[in-house]
């Protein structure tokens, strides 16, 4: 590989990060229609993405079955790199932050009463 290769490829890699370290991996997150198969759809996603980057280090989320917490942290920082349902996207977005701005009104006050109270 070029050494031109090599800095695009490290580019990639990095997605969020600007710095590159050994242990770097890749960090994306995916949303599947309602009726795909998810537990396939991961592999063949894994392997697609394994190939086409050279590496192993993938760390895959789907988002369909991912906790709430997990949803809007990906959401705070993400990158869209792929957009095949421009609609689906912003409307799963806004219902994930509606249930996260819900949820974390919730979790403060539970919180509170469990740390600040006793």
């Amino acid at each position: 590989m070029s050494e031109d290769g090599q800095k695009k490829d490290k580019t990639e890699r990095s997605c969020q990060r600007e710095k590159i370290c050994p242990l770097s991996d890749v960090d994306i997150a995916v949303c599947l229609s309602e009726d795909a198969d998810i537990a396939g759809a991961e592999l063949k996603i894994l392997g697609g993405l394994a190939d086409m980057l050279n590496t192993d280090e993938i760390d895959l989320v789907i988002l369909n079955t991912a906790p709430l917490t997990l949803k809007m942290r990906i959401l705070a920082h993400r990158k869209v790199i792929a957009d095949n349902a421009p609609f689906a996207r912003h409307a799963y977005e806004s219902l994930t932050m509606r249930a996260w701005f819900d949820f974390s009104v919730l979790e403060k006050n539970i919180l509170e009463r469990r740390f600040l109270h006793g």
